[in-house]
């Protein structure tokens, strides 16, 4: 950590990029931006505590996610060979019999639905997912990849289906429930898969599968109507979460590179719609906010998928340990500005983002025997939430603005770590000069306390000089002629400077230098 006050600055009192504001978590960075404009998310990733690399972006270039992410690997099943053996000897009960005279030239998937929706029996498919689900215990090695094969191909099926014209959710149902029986059986073979590269050849044709936008959007539209009981998508989500933990980071890359594509999906250029799909994996977006990967060690499987799959996805300067948190701030970073964004995905999005990350973050106490060094899980979360939130201070509106100004203030005055509180400098500065009625008036208010601690002192006085004296972010709410505010804080400071610490007695002397001609004329001094 250091102790020097950082400049930061931005050009033309625009919004500041991420470029420099986000870097390795074991060094504070410059806040020094080279156009004062959105930019990438080049130099956002560092991992806590590491020298491995050198956070510092030299191209700063923004992505989209558009041909982001390859598919995986296709070894299609030759089965040319095969012989033929028809479906009579699998299907014994009377009610899963196919009247031929009624045999028409529709697609199997029509046939399908109809009979899943119309009568009480679940159909040929059903009955043939239900077999294959139960026979997978019995199947041997060998077999495993045909039987994967064949699921996927089945799934792909149902997903290519048409579901234009089906005003009920009697096809959503249908298709729904059949893709939960395609997806049971995948995860069923995974099981059983013992090699390494087949498993993840495996784990990437299924996300391939599942991750669709369009059954995103199906299960969106699900909820929304109150129907939430048929969620397999989102139920093999949390599965795959679950399965990765904090020890199978490749598991949660792989799964979360090709969901966040979904995320972003929009109907078309012109919709406002993006990020409609995430809203049921919002607490699941927060959580991976903050998500710390465990470092390999070098005998690991899968270690070069981790370290070397991602280089061309990601932006550069990304940490191989932070790969996961990287799809999600990249996602996010896409979403359009506050005030051209789907008012739902706002409010129900990345408003609840933000204030989840202030709660459960930013403002919680740290735990009694929790270790709050560098480098440790609790420096890691509250490190990465603030570093977050750096990239979501454009989503603050009005609305939310009270809420957040308390929260961080609330925050501020815990004591922290200083790479930490670089970026709550940062957030504060961000809100002051889109919200200066609501942070500012926080910001006047508690710097005239007589019970400041040194680093929260310090924090507001760092606030301070650069809304007020820094001509890059000068707000007009604290230097205007008839303003009362620069010299309340004026008298706040004054006191401090005699001070005991030479830290806090620095930053307030030159805090005065700067205010003092602000309020008072010294041109005949």
């Amino acid at each position: 950590s250091t102790s020097e006050v950082k400049s930061i600055s931005s050009d033309g009192g625009e919004d500041m990029g991420l470029h420099t504001v986000i870097g390795d978590e074991g060094t504070v960075c410059d806040g020094e931006s080279s156009g004062g404009s959105n930019m990438g998310l080049d130099n956002l990733f560092g991992e806590d505590n590491s020298n491995e690399g050198d956070n510092t972006s030299s191209n700063g270039s923004d992505m989209g996610l558009d041909g982001l992410f390859g598919e995986g690997k296709d070894d299609d099943y030759d089965d040319s060979d095969r012989e033929d053996v028809g479906l009579g000897p699998l299907i014994s009960d009377d009610d899963n019999k196919i009247d031929k005279d009624n045999r028409s030239s529709e697609p199997m998937g029509r046939f399908v639905f109809e009979t899943q929706c119309d009568t009480p029996s679940s159909g040929l498919y059903r009955s043939i997912f239900e077999l294959a689900r139960d026979s997978v215990q019995a199947t041997p090695v060998i077999a495993l990849t045909p039987l994967f094969q064949t699921a996927v191909k089945a799934g792909e099926h149902l997903v290519s289906l048409d579901s234009s014209g089906n005003s009920d959710f009697c096809f959503a149902d249908a298709l729904l429930e059949s893709l939960g029986m395609v997806i049971e059986i995948l995860f069923s073979v995974l099981e059983d898969i013992s090699n390494s590269s087949t498993w993840m050849y495996m784990l990437n044709t299924m996300c391939n599968l599942i991750f669709n936008p369009k059954l995103l959007e199906l299960e969106y539209e699900r909820q929304v109507a109150g129907q939430p009981k048929k969620t397999p998508i989102f139920s093999a989500f949390e599965r795959l979460m679950r399965l990765a933990g904090g020890t199978k980071p490749h598991i949660s890359t792989v799964a979360v590179s090709k969901i966040s594509v979904a995320w972003a999906f929009q109907k078309d250029s012109n919709s406002s719609d993006m990020g409609l799909c995430a809203i049921p994996y919002r607490t699941h977006i927060a959580s991976l906010l903050i998500h710390k990967e465990c470092k390999l060690d070098d005998s690991t499987a899968n270690q070069a998928l981790s370290k070397n799959q991602w280089d061309k996805l990601l932006p550069k300067q990304t940490h191989y340990l932070s790969i996961t948190r990287g799809f999600v701030l990249l996602f996010l970073s896409k979403l359009p500005d506050a005030n051209e964004m789907c008012e739902i995905v706002l409010k129900d999005l990345v408003h609840f983002i933000i204030l989840y990350l202030l709660d459960n973050v930013c403002c919680a106490k740290v735990k009694a025997g929790d270790i709050f060094i560098s480098g440790s899980v609790e420096y890691a979360k509250r490190s990465r939430a603030w570093q977050a939130l750096c990239l979501l201070h454009r989503f603050v509106t009005d609305d939310i603005a009270l809420l957040v100004a308390s929260r961080v203030f609330q925050a501020m005055s815990m004591n922290s770590h200083g790479q930490i509180r670089y970026f709550m400098e940062i957030f504060t500065i961000q809100g002051i000069r889109k919200h200066p009625h609501h942070f500012g008036e926080h910001l006047a208010k508690e710097i005239r306390r007589a019970d400041l601690s040194l680093q929260y002192l310090s924090s507001l006085m760092i606030i301070g000089g650069n809304v007020i004296a820094n001509p890059r972010y000068q707000s007009e709410f604290f230097t205007a002629s008839t303003s009362q505010r620069v010299k309340d804080i004026l008298c706040g400071v004054i006191p401090w400077l005699s001070s005991t610490q030479g830290f806090s007695r620095a930053i307030a002397q030159l805090l005065v230098h700067k205010l003092i001609p602000i309020v008072a004329d010294t041109s005949l001094i």
